[in-house]
């Protein structure tokens, strides 16, 4: 299956979710150029860089998704035996856990950097 072929089968939630994560991962970058002249205001230190981690992360999630509609959920048409399909299909879910995870520590570190900015700018 060619790469064509696999992006007339993505399904419109997949596009939606990766526009969603898209322009959440750039809300995340504007955020830590926000954070970042703010800081420079406070004379602290750059933890500006939580949240471009942040949107790194968010970015790894939106690859992973896709590779695994481009690349991973073809493969399955192709297999013929229980075995090779329950394989594949513990593959995809693991692949999607470390997907999520990888949404959960972009969260992680963007709410670090607001939380720690807060403090700084309340005591």
């Amino acid at each position: 299956m060619n790469v064509w072929s696999a992006l007339q089968h993505y399904p419109v939630e997949a596009v939606l979710y990766e526009i969603g994560f898209l322009l959440l991962a750039v809300s995340l970058m504007w955020y830590s150029s926000i954070l970042r002249r703010m800081l420079k205001i406070i004379h602290e230190r750059a933890i500006w860089l939580f949240p471009l981690l942040g949107a790194v992360f968010i970015l790894l999630s939106v690859g992973m998704h896709a590779y695994a509609y481009l690349v991973l959920m073809p493969r399955l048409d192709w297999m013929r035996t229980v075995e090779e399909i329950n394989t594949m299909t513990t593959y995809l879910l693991q692949w999607r856990m470390w997907a999520l995870t990888s949404i959960l520590l972009g969260g992680i570190c963007s709410l670090l950097g607001g939380a720690l900015y807060y403090r700084w700018t309340t005591r």
